[in-house]
């Protein structure tokens, strides 16, 4: 079922979206056929607070559902939660400036988010052309439907979104249950460490997902997973993607050999999270803040190479943030400071 899209996965927010809503398909649908309804309701539990742009095929979608026409995503997937739709395989192509997925029947400017540079304009000679996206009913409810399962959460006019790369997208389509599970572990992690730094910090959100003894656990079932984390900004009438974090998670990671040490560094880890989220704020006013975030730095720096002398430089970074939180409120980071490296 992952030839539902003819043309091949990509890093475009429009294939992205595509391909995850097959993911999520294959998950709650056990008896896909082409030519048939999909089972009832694939859509998760969850809001995406979006707003819609007004240009966008609102009124023809709504008339579907015999609904009022409303302007976030979260109203746009309850219609299409009760639309009737058939599961086919969509053909992409290009058509003079129009992209066409399916049919000519909708347009929606999420789908344009990164301008689709990525997808046939440079071989169509459109590259510094405006191209505007058109689709039919299913393929509309497979866009939104992947939105919805990659969605993570907003801060502010930001919204971010993860999906598989191209390394793990194939793995995933012949076993969507278990590396979505495996995703949405991921994601809830993400969503917790950005709702604690409000800001998107590489080293900070990959030092949590290595760190994360739940993520841990269920990486054992896989020998390497390939992510991708976007966050994409609404400017005006327009949403644009303007970072890309790839993260690559491995199975045999040394640090994975050594639960007391995984647990006691992710204990660590939580503890100085908030006050490197005011740093990263410009809200530190006693400079725990900023030792707090060299610290999280160094320990990042040690996952990655495994050197004992950034070991140290988290320790002494630690001991310091420690320090400016015991004098300033009398309690510190309550949390085992001497450990002794031990590898099986």
């Amino acid at each position: 079922m992952s030839s539902l899209i003819s043309s091949p996965p990509n890093t475009t927010f429009l294939m992205s979206n595509l391909y995850e809503g097959v993911l999520a398909l294959l998950d709650k649908c056990q008896n896909l056929e082409v030519g048939k309804p999909p089972c009832q309701n694939p859509f998760l539990n969850k809001d995406v607070n979006i707003i819609l742009n007004s240009h966008d095929s609102l009124d023809e979608i709504f008339k579907l559902c015999n609904s009022d026409k409303k302007y976030k995503v979260t109203d746009l997937i309850n219609c299409l939660k009760s639309v009737n739709v058939t599961v086919k395989k969509e053909d992409i192509f290009l058509k003079g400036k129009k992209l066409i997925i399916g049919g000519e029947d909708f347009t929606f400017q999420l789908m344009k988010a990164d301008r689709y540079q990525g997808y046939a304009v440079m071989e169509s000679g459109l590259i510094n052309e405006q191209v505007t996206v058109y689709t039919d009913i299913f393929s509309a409810y497979l866009f939104f439907l992947g939105l919805q399962s990659a969605y993570i959460t907003s801060l502010g006019s930001d919204y971010y979104f993860l999906y598989f790369d191209a390394g793990s997208l194939n793995d995933a389509l012949q076993n969507p249950t278990s590396w979505l599970s495996l995703k949405r572990t991921v994601s809830d992690n993400i969503n917790e460490v950005l709702r604690t730094i409000r800001a998107l910090n590489d080293e900070v959100v990959i030092t949590s997902i290595m760190l994360n003894s739940v993520i841990a656990n269920a990486l054992s079932k896989f020998q390497s997973v390939e992510l991708r984390l976007l966050k994409m900004t609404n400017e005006g009438r327009a949403y644009k993607i303007y970072e890309e974090l790839l993260i690559t998670l491995f199975s045999d990671s040394p640090l994975y050999r050594n639960k007391e040490l995984i647990s006691s560094l992710e204990t660590s880890f939580k503890a100085l999270l908030p006050s490197a989220g005011r740093f990263l704020n410009g809200e530190d006013k006693t400079n725990e803040g900023y030792h707090a975030y060299k610290a999280i730095s160094w320990l990042y720096k040690y996952l990655i190479t495994w050197q004992t002398e950034h070991l140290a430089n988290f320790m002494r970074e630690f001991a310091e943030a420690d320090k400016i939180s015991t004098n300033n409120n009398g309690k510190g980071y309550k949390v085992l400071m001497g450990y002794t490296l031990k590898w099986d």
